[in-house]
């Protein structure tokens, strides 16, 4: 029963993740950050999203360059989602 309180626990951590970073190549990423309950917006999303690039980036001790910043979901009943693009340089 512990085995599985625990799984559980990890599986809900790894879902709340609101966005994550991949790599598109050598120090390029991109993040798709998803709206939440204080960002829905398109700007508010893409802020978002280059919040997380310098974050990340700060963390290996980097400065973020953003590239490129996409928009979808602007349909009718779609959900609103952007990607943006960036890549880590030395400071």
């Amino acid at each position: 029963m512990r085995v599985f309180a625990a799984v559980l626990v990890l599986s809900l951590g790894a879902c709340s993740t609101p966005t994550d970073v991949f790599s598109t190549g050598k120090d390029k990423y991109v993040i798709r950050p998803l709206p939440a309950a204080n960002a829905n917006t398109d700007p508010e999303i893409k802020a978002f999203g280059i919040k997380r690039a310098n974050e990340f980036c700060d963390a290996k001790g980097q400065h973020a360059i953003i590239t490129i910043g996409e928009t979808g979901g602007l349909q009718p009943f779609s959900a609103q989602r952007a990607e943006v693009r960036f890549t880590c340089i030395d400071k």
